[in-house]
Parts: structure tokens; C-alpha cells; sequence
């Protein structure tokens, strides 16, 4: 709750839209620190998951988990 509303001040201070990474270890942490986002901002489509078979398409507001930054076997 209190990076959340810090992120609202920071985006109000700054008066224009700014990116966020969030990192959590377990998915049901992103998924309910995204709520939290979304009911701070009172915006429903606030954020997107980056967690297993989730990959986000505009990369603004990503709730990422720590897995989701290993390289792939391919970048090795």
C-alpha cells in the first residue's frame, strides 16, 4: 500500500505518466500488490504481469516476478 501510494504522489508531482517495476518471488504477491496499484491510481487496467505464461505488451507498469529475469538457455 505505502509503494503504492508513493508511486501516485511521485506520478502527480511529476504530472505525466512514469514507469514502474514491482518484483516479487510468488504470483499471487504481483497479482495483489497490481489490485493495490489499481485501486490507489482508480485505474482497472493499471499494470501487467510479467510471471509465467503473462508477458506484457506496453511495458509502462510491470508487476514482474524475480524468475521472469533469468536468461533464457537461448542467451547463454
Amino acid at each position: 500500500m505505502i509503494a503504492a501510494l508513493d508511486y501516485k504522489r511521485l506520478h502527480e508531482a511529476a504530472g505525466r505518466d512514469l514507469k514502474l517495476l514491482f518484483v516479487a518471488h510468488r504470483q499471487e504477491i504481483l497479482k495483489q500488490a497490481m489490485r493495490t496499484y489499481r485501486d490507489v491510481m482508480q485505474d482497472g487496467a493499471f499494470g501487467e504481469l510479467y510471471v509465467g505464461a503473462h508477458k506484457p505488451e506496453e511495458w509502462k507498469h510491470i508487476f514482474a516476478s524475480v524468475q521472469s529475469f533469468r536468461p533464457s538457455a537461448s542467451n547463454s
